[in-house]
């Protein structure tokens, strides 16, 4: 899988590393990238800055997390529990971060190699 496909695509599965490490890697991406456009524009501590880096990482993290609920057997449409403060955010680090995917191949395609 490509990067691009990872990051854009909600096609696919992914395993646990992989999520974890993108659901470690994301917040630290989101906090370098946004105070560094937040220098570059002169707006230290600007909300906008924040905002925009943050709603700009939305696709990528419902990308990714897609692809995990799918490596589980489960609809993309899971990921709708993040609109949930807390209860959701937790049951989905349960879910996709402690389970295992489905051995073999599923309707959304074979295992992931990781």
């Amino acid at each position: 899988m490509t990067p691009a496909q990872l990051l854009l695509s909600r096609h696919g599965r992914i395993g646990r590393a992989l999520w974890w490490g993108f659901g470690i890697g994301l917040p630290v991406a989101i906090f370098v990238i946004g105070h560094a456009l937040a220098q570059i524009a002169g707006l230290d501590g600007s909300p906008a800055t924040g905002s925009a880096v943050r709603l700009l990482a939305l696709i990528p993290m419902v990308a990714v997390t897609a692809k995990r609920w799918h490596d589980l057997g489960r609809s993309a449409w899971w990921v709708a529990l993040l609109a949930i403060p807390l209860l959701g955010l937790a049951w989905t680090a349960l879910e996709c971060g402690l389970r295992r995917g489905q051995p073999g191949d599923n309707r959304y395609g074979p295992p992931p190699t990781d």
